[in-house]
């Protein structure tokens, strides 16, 4: 391990590099900046499924839109939808309200996906990216095109060891953190400090992971306070950064099935999310997807009904 220096809570400060998944796991191929920059990809319009609107973009179309918003300063919020998503989303209105607010809506989960899928088959494995796979994409170009990014979120120290891999790798980026925990009620003495270090620092790109719906809650209460151009949720994005936590194989990813792989890592946090949650989800679906077919018969029914008595 070799120390490096990152920026945090505004003090420059000194941090042992532990060795992080994250840059090898992050993404199948190897991107250069230019690369990520101008990828020749067609962009897809927004669609609808199962209720949810999503924004299809692949990792490379997601750090072109970070860094165009970011240079032109076009405000964007960009989130994204998984199977535990869907579910909050479905109960809790606060959640609905953020997804409300955010223009893009990238799809980070396989059943996200497969959904879409079955209105939308144009749709492939490349437009399932999870906050891993642009993240790492993003890093070079922002350290080349001067980006400022501030992350929020984490448990104390995490953040810390985040910021000291990524400047070990992009010496240029600055970068400045503050973990999530504090009061984030609004008014709080917790709550203004941190939209105080955010509007010193003035970042380009936020990202925020404090976990669903928190940092989704968060944001809907502070976006029309904060002053960074593009505001993005990671989720625990910086644990895999920082190797605190381990990504799933890649092959696992492909197939969708690295919940498995979490859900063996830490049963206790997550056999609700994995193993409750997907039945909830689909019982739902099949509601809708019955409510549905009930108003096309009645709706059918009178219709017929209409053209008898005109006959």
């Amino acid at each position: 391990m070799s120390p490096a220096t990152s920026t945090t809570d505004g003090a420059v400060s000194s941090v042992q590099i532990k060795k992080s998944v994250f840059w090898s796991a992050g993404t199948d191929e190897n991107v250069v900046p230019d690369q990520c920059r101008a990828p020749q990809e067609e962009r897809i319009d927004a669609v609808r499924t199962g209720g949810l609107r999503l924004t299809p973009m692949t990792a490379s179309q997601i750090v072109n839109e970070i860094v165009l918003r970011s240079l032109t300063g076009d405000r964007l919020l960009l989130a994204n939808h998984n199977l535990h998503s869907f579910y909050l989303w479905q109960r809790d209105e606060n959640v609905r309200a953020f997804y409300d607010l955010a223009e893009n809506i990238v799809i980070d989960g396989a059943p996200i996906l497969w959904l879409a899928q079955k209105r939308h088959p144009h749709l492939g494995s490349e437009h399932r990216v999870g906050s891993t796979d642009w993240l790492v994409r993003l890093l070079p170009v922002a350290e080349e095109a001067g980006l400022r990014i501030a992350f929020l979120g984490g448990a104390p120290g995490v953040g810390d060891r985040a910021a000291a891999e990524i400047v070990a790798r992009h010496p240029r980026l600055e970068i400045s953190v503050r973990d999530g925990y504090f009061d984030p009620a609004e008014g709080s003495d917790g709550n203004e400090a941190i939209l105080s270090w955010l509007n010193d620092f003035k970042p380009d790109v936020l990202l925020v992971g404090m976990g669903m719906p928190l940092q989704e809650a968060w944001i809907a209460r502070n976006y029309s306070r904060l002053t960074a151009t593009v505001v993005c949720t990671v989720g625990g994005c910086m644990d895999y950064v920082a190797g605190e936590q381990d990504l799933a194989p890649r092959w696992m990813g492909r197939l969708g099935v690295e919940w498995a792989y979490r859900l063996t890592r830490d049963p206790a946090r997550l056999w609700r999310r994995y193993i409750l949650e997907p039945p909830a989800v689909a019982s739902a679906l099949a509601r809708r997807r019955a409510s549905r077919t009930r108003s096309s018969l009645r709706a059918r029914a009178g219709n017929a009904q209409g053209s008898s008595g005109a006959a």
